[in-house]
């Protein structure tokens, strides 16, 4: 039986590609949920009283939602052996909380 010689940088690099494929994933994810959250502030802006409290409630949800993707892109790039984070504020922020 021949051996492949790319054996083992061929999985090697299917590895790779998985990994990239999962922060693209991740990435995309932020992405989304930093829009809906610039969508659910812009419909805040008008309101006040009691008729905020279904958005302030949603603009909660996609925050943590949004933390909890960043946690996950954080562990994505240390498994690639990105160490520093600092970008991710930059490139995916996330908004302040709010709470009236």
């Amino acid at each position: 039986m021949a051996r492949n010689p790319m054996g083992p940088l061929a999985i090697e690099l299917e590895v790779l590609r998985e990994k990239a494929f999962a922060l693209q994933t991740t990435g995309r994810k932020m992405e989304r949920l930093i829009d809906e959250l610039k969508a659910v502030e812009q419909a805040l802006a008008p309101l006040s009283g009691i008729d905020r409290w279904p958005l302030v409630k949603r603009h909660s949800e996609l925050r943590a939602a949004l933390q909890e993707e960043r946690w996950k892109m954080m562990v994505q790039r240390e498994a690639l052996g990105l160490t520093r984070h600092d970008d991710l504020d930059d490139i995916y922020p996330i908004p302040r909380r709010i709470t009236e």
